[in-house]
């Protein structure tokens, strides 16, 4: 992720975690990851919130969508992982951060949302 931000012209903030992700799980810069894929509602887990939601979600008929960037947000992912509208929100760092990138996402399409 380093190397895609490097020279994009803009400020970057990187935030690094003492804990990692077990899963092995495709970075791409800006993009999320669908890491499972399910019927009943998306999960949006962010850096190293991952491996606690995958944890959390086993046997679940659930949508799993990993952000390894905040900003920018991949929308496009997410309105095509959570056309339902119920997304679970799990951030490591502050809670409910991404709501108004998550209402931004999905326009008009009802929603529920949670943070955690």
């Amino acid at each position: 992720m380093l190397r895609a931000a490097y020279a994009n012209g803009a400020p970057t903030y990187y935030r690094t975690s003492a804990r990692g992700n077990t899963a092995d799980v495709a970075v791409r810069f800006g993009r999320a990851e669908v890491v499972r894929a399910g019927a009943l509602a998306t999960v949006v887990a962010l850096g190293p919130a991952l491996a606690p939601t995958l944890a959390a979600t086993q046997g679940l008929d659930v949508t799993v969508l990993y952000y390894t960037t905040a900003v920018p947000f991949d929308g496009e992912a997410l309105r095509a992982a959570g056309p339902h509208g119920r997304i679970v929100l799990v951030e490591p760092f502050y809670e409910g951060t991404l709501i108004p990138e998550i209402v931004q996402a999905l326009g008009r399409m009802p929603a529920t949302i949670e943070a955690w």
